[in-house]
């Protein structure tokens, strides 16, 4: 057994170590962070929704792994006012999204609600970028069913 670190921005969560069982994404690190934190009188220690996405419709000419996306956390809606859950893995903007990303013993995961217009981080704007083309690919997508 391991441990990682999660934190978890808009005082959500201050950075608490979490018992790894077995190799993790960092999806599933805040999912096992969530069960150890409840207590009798804690059920809920934060609340937060994510979706399963799957794979993108080759709607930028290539198909690709979407998987789970967190949609909120603590009431703070990704994608509300141009601000979005980041995942950074160590200080760094992650390149991958919480379901690709594999936590490695002692690491250090933070979820950051930011705003895209100040980003300055490539790797962040990056993936912000992404995740925006995600979200408008994925609003024609319903649009049209």
């Amino acid at each position: 057994m391991y441990t990682a670190t999660l934190t978890i921005d808009q005082d959500i969560l201050h950075a608490t170590a979490v018992n790894l069982p077995s190799e993790l994404n960092a999806r599933q690190l805040l999912e096992v962070a969530f069960v150890q934190l409840q207590s009798d009188s804690e059920l809920d220690p934060f609340l937060y929704e994510i979706e399963y996405y799957g794979y993108s419709q080759p709607v930028t000419g290539f198909t690709s792994y979407l998987g789970y996306e967190i949609e909120s956390i603590g009431g703070y809606v990704n994608g509300d006012s141009d601000n979005y859950w980041m995942l950074y893995v160590n200080g760094a903007a992650a390149t991958v999204g919480i379901d690709s990303y594999l936590v490695q013993p002692n690491d250090e995961i933070a979820l950051q609600y930011i705003n895209f217009g100040a980003v300055t981080d490539k790797a962040a704007a990056s993936r912000l970028q992404q995740i925006n083309a995600r979200r408008a690919s994925r609003t024609a997508q319903r649009a049209s069913q």
